[in-house]
């Protein structure tokens, strides 16, 4: 790491800039809050699943009865035969035409998942795979006043605030602890740890605290919402890179999302035509026209 130390007005620069950048990521997030609530996917899922593709599964299926019990209650003619077969082979587009609006709306999901969490928050080392929200937590930087950093951190480890982010059942908060155990304790920040806490004189370098086990559940909930004490300088490139990798995945979650939204109008719109010829024209004939052109 640079010694570098920025002046007072790099540091005002700064300031302003994460500004800058926090309200850019709030408009990413609040874009993004759209896909979250299904949009006008949700709309057309019942729409989909309800009307169009029961109506025709109905028609194709009512058209098989007839030729079950033919075949049940008579001998098998050729013309029973291959008809079973040509409307047993319908199902295989009716299947790929239903699936394949899932499986992309399956994606979308997949995306938005990837837009909100990370396998790997900045600043942990690279053995530790825990995914967390993409959005971390944020702490006053190391540098802008050692002695008031400071403060804070005794403040937090020596008031309420300690259980403030823990739930309210035991058995429940002991979930932290587990957490720790599983991680070998790389969930926890490298300037949360009791002895670099004592080295930053946030305890004394004799004593020992008597909450220390709280201690650890606190600081392992500080790392599992990716929470660093960063400089300001960090703090401004992780930023940067922050408002990057939003406008990446929000770019590939908006073309999902027209794709799945394609799709899903696409297949519903010749859905619902299929079913308005198919009271008048044979199943056999509408449905494989219909099929080669979806």
């Amino acid at each position: 790491m640079s010694e570098y130390l920025p002046n007072a007005d790099d540091r005002q620069a700064m300031r302003a800039f994460l500004a800058r950048t926090e309200v850019r990521l709030s408009t990413m997030h609040r874009i993004a809050g759209v896909f979250l609530n299904g949009a006008g996917l949700l709309i057309l899922f019942p729409v989909f699943f309800r009307d169009a593709i029961s109506d025709i599964n109905s028609v194709v299926l009512n058209n098989l009865a007839p030729l079950y019990d033919r075949a049940q209650h008579t001998r098998l003619t050729t013309s029973t035969i291959v008809d079973s077969i040509l409307y047993l082979a319908l199902f295989i587009p009716f299947l790929i035409t239903l699936t394949i609006p899932i499986y992309a709306f399956y994606l979308l999901l997949k995306d938005i998942v990837y837009f909100y969490f990370a396998g790997h928050s900045p600043g942990f080392t690279e053995k530790l795979f825990n995914p967390r929200f993409v959005l971390s937590g944020l702490a006053f930087s190391t540098d802008e006043s050692p002695e008031t950093k400071r403060e804070i951190m005794k403040h937090q480890y020596e008031s309420d605030l300690i259980t403030f982010i823990f739930p309210f059942a035991q058995h429940e908060a002991s979930y932290y602890d587990q957490v720790k155990t599983q991680t070998e304790d790389f969930i926890i920040p490298e300037t949360r740890k009791i002895e670099a806490l004592r080295e930053a004189g946030v305890f004394a370098a004799t004593e020992e605290p008597a909450s220390q086990h709280e201690f650890n559940r606190f600081n392992t909930a500080l790392g599992l919402a990716g929470f660093l004490d960063r400089t300001l300088i960090e703090e401004v490139a992780r930023s940067e890179i922050s408002v990057v990798r939003n406008a990446l995945c929000l770019r590939r979650l908006v073309l999902r999302y027209i794709k799945a939204l394609l799709m899903f109008v696409w297949t519903t719109l010749l859905s619902f035509i299929l079913v308005s010829f198919l009271s008048k024209v044979p199943p056999l004939i509408i449905l494989p026209i219909g099929y080669v052109i979806w």
